[in-house]
């Protein structure tokens, strides 16, 4: 949660707005490491097999 004086002075609307944008740019970069990181293994298991 932010306490800024200029978060404090905008409407609780927009503020919840902001924090909806927030968690869908975090969901965003969690879900692109998560298929870089599988890639990487998938990558990884096909060279071992040769």
């Amino acid at each position: 949660m932010f306490f800024c004086s200029d978060l404090a002075d905008r409407g609780v609307h927009e503020e919840e707005e902001d924090m909806v944008a927030y968690l869908f740019g975090c969901i965003r970069v969690a879900l692109c490491f998560m298929s870089w990181l599988w890639w990487d293994m998938v990558g990884a298991m096909s060279s071992m097999r040769g």
